[in-house]
């Protein structure tokens, strides 16, 4: 919760006030100072730590006690008082050192055991009153005396005033800060200030509430049950004792200290510290406190622009920031998530020519090295009648000679085989190549007449990521081609073809016999997909059957739809 995040801590107050006061003094305001506590060993005495939280902690520290003089809410005031102490103690984990420490462990406490009992009165007064507006709040010291005493011991802590546990922690502070070699005194001085707004809030939610003159409350006010104010009774008594004697908690801290520290740490507290510049610095955060008290209204009225300026912009900038990341979210999926086939595959063939292209180029350079002198007569003219025919796909007329031209870019791969001498791979291509021709005019024959639906700059994109990827896949077996990887399971497989698994086809026995159970899955999943063909075309069939025999049943003429009525209108009343 630090600037410019703090946002959050008070609109957090629609929790009941068991919950907030638990939230606000404990568990989930302190978590992330409990994690910087923890780092402290490690990241401790870095510039970039010291810097951070000290910044930020002391712009928190001045920002929330600034925004607690604009709120007439009681948990809003306390809300934006728990702010003000957790960029004091942030701020105290970045000066570091041993008495730093000391100080934010006995102000965590001593905040813990105010802050709780606060938030509990704040709770009882809402219950009582039915309102926590201070403006509406006046002269309930008559009507709720038992917590009008409880909240002035627990404002007392608040302010650090008085011989209570705040007190030493407040002294605890001054001292640290003045200490620091670099901007002491600007520190110094801005403790001071939140210090007299700490003064502020405490008059706030105590003098206004329960002293003055009687107001007129939504409800009629009277002393809740003890179940009520027994707790924030305990706390507020427990600030007290911790005061005045100290000696009961310095264990405590001492462990507390030692683990932040990462050493073990002497802790020796007291009350009194004498007269010293620190309690200078209290009497001025005192008449401070009151001063600002006593112009509240005015101050208010005068200056309600800094409300807008530290109170308004944060959140408002985080609205903005939240609202642009769902606007290019949106933006993006409707981009990437259309919908259509064609998009998704021009995205991922796009993305896999850049990215692969430029790691081909950058690591390994462009593969151009060819032996053109050693090449036959056929190859070319092959290779020529494979790029006419492949060509002739693109801009064939229609679906079945463009299955036709690609049937004979098949063939000639079949041919390549047997003219570089392996006859397995060419039968197993033919085969391969007969069945998907086959399939492919099969499924198109149902299809509609073949029409062009692309624009004229569509066909161009495509062609180009068309070229993209077909020279990249050029470029790789050009480049893996080039710098044969030396194999250990070639020299394997020949030795060992014959005398283990008794064949003399290498390829057939890797595939049968060493890669058997590869071969098994992949034969596996051809099954699985052909028993899928077969049931839809089936399930098409047995569909065409049920219409041809639904209209072959249904009645025909003005009975039949008389007939066909009054069975829908039989079934409603079912």
């Amino acid at each position: 919760a630090q600037f410019p995040f703090h946002f959050w801590l008070p609109s957090a107050m629609e929790a009941p006030t068991p919950v907030s006061t638990y939230l606000h003094s404990a568990t989930m305001v302190k978590a992330g100072v409990y994690l910087l506590a923890r780092l402290n060993p490690i990241l401790g005495d870095t510039l970039a730590w010291t810097a951070s939280l000290v910044g930020f902690g002391a712009t928190t520290m001045l920002v929330g006690g600034v925004l607690a003089l604009y709120q007439t809410d009681l948990k809003r005031i306390l809300a934006y008082t728990t702010v003000s102490a957790l960029g004091t103690l942030v701020l105290l984990l970045g000066v570091g050192g041993e008495a730093a420490i000391k100080a934010a462990v006995v102000f965590l406490l001593a905040h813990a055991l105010y802050k709780g009992a606060l938030f509990m009165v704040a709770g009882a007064i809402d219950h009582e009153t039915g309102t926590r507006n201070v403006e509406r709040l006046g002269g309930l010291r008559h009507a709720m005396p038992v917590t009008a005493g409880i909240a002035v011991l627990a404002a007392v802590s608040l302010s650090g005033l008085g011989p209570v546990l705040s007190f030493i922690a407040k002294e605890l502070l001054f001292e640290t800060v003045i200490e620091v070699e670099w901007l002491g005194w600007a520190l110094g001085a801005a403790a001071v200030l939140a210090s007299g707004l700490f003064v502020l809030a405490a008059l706030m939610v105590t003098v206004r509430p329960f002293f003055g003159a009687r107001l007129a409350m939504p409800k009629t006010p009277h002393e809740p049950p003890p179940s009520m104010w027994l707790g924030p009774a305990l706390l507020s008594v427990a600030g007290l004792v911790a005061g005045l004697v100290p000696e009961l908690i310095e264990q405590t801290v001492a462990a507390a200290s030692s683990a932040v520290v990462g050493r073990p740490a002497v802790v020796d507290l007291y009350l009194w510290h004498g007269l010293n510049l620190a309690l200078g610095m209290t009497g001025a955060s005192a008449v401070l406190g009151i001063s600002l008290y006593r112009s509240w209204g005015a101050l208010r009225q005068r200056t309600s622009w800094v409300e807008r300026a530290l109170g308004f912009w944060p959140s408002d900038a985080y609205r903005l920031s939240l609202d642009g990341v769902n606007h290019l979210a949106r933006s993006l999926t409707r981009a990437l998530q259309s919908g259509y086939l064609r998009q998704y595959l021009v995205i991922i063939l796009v993305a896999t020519v850049g990215l692969v292209g430029a790691t081909l180029v950058t690591k390994h350079g462009t593969p151009l090295t060819l032996a053109w002198t050693d090449l036959r007569f056929y190859e070319p003219v092959l290779a020529a009648l494979m790029l006419l025919a492949a060509i002739y796909v693109v801009v064939a007329p229609g679906r079945l000679s463009a299955v036709a031209a690609l049937g004979i870019v098949g063939y000639g791969v079949a041919l390549i085989y047997i003219l570089y001498g392996a006859p397995d791979l060419a039968m197993t291509q033919i085969l391969v190549e007969t069945l998907t021709v086959l399939l492919f005019v099969l499924a198109f024959h149902h299809l509609p007449r073949f029409q062009n639906l692309s624009t004229s700059l569509g066909r161009a994109r495509d062609a180009l990521i068309a070229l993209g990827v077909g020279g990249l896949m050029t470029a790789l077996v050009l480049a893996a081609t080039a710098t044969p990887p030396e194999s250990r399971l070639a020299g394997f497989f020949a030795e060992n073809s014959k005398p283990l698994a008794y064949g003399n086809n290498i390829v057939n026995v890797i595939l049968v016999d060493f890669r058997a159970l590869d071969t098994f899955g992949e034969i596996t999943v051809l099954s699985i997909a052909a028993f899928g063909v077969y049931a839809l075309l089936k399930l098409g069939r047995r569909q065409r059957h049920a219409r041809y025999d639904e209209r072959r049943l249904r009645p025909a003429g003005l009975h039949g739809v008389l007939q066909r009525r009054w069975r829908s209108r039989k079934g409603t009343r079912a």
